[in-house]
């Protein structure tokens, strides 16, 4: 999640059609696309994500989302940032 926040502040640049690769729980810049994604489908979605206080992350996801994690990375690999 670092990596989406800095992406976020303009540290990285993360372009429209931009799509992930590799695995949403890699580190740094590899799993941070996953994250940023999520952001500009969910605004609000990393904030929320960290208060929620019960359940692991991937049911965090759900409740923010409404989608699972696993859909969401499938989205992000075909369709790219939005």
């Amino acid at each position: 999640m670092p990596d989406a926040v800095r992406a976020l502040t303009g540290f990285f640049l993360r372009l429209t059609g931009t799509k992930c690769s590799g695995d949403i729980i890699t580190t740094y810049q590899t799993g941070g696309k996953y994250w940023y994604f999520m952001e500009m489908k969910n605004p609000g979605f990393l904030t929320s994500v960290w208060k929620l206080t019960s359940g692991d992350l991937s049911s965090r996801v759900q409740q923010v989302t409404g989608g699972s994690m696993s859909s969401m990375a499938d989205e992000c690999k075909a369709t790219g940032m939005p």
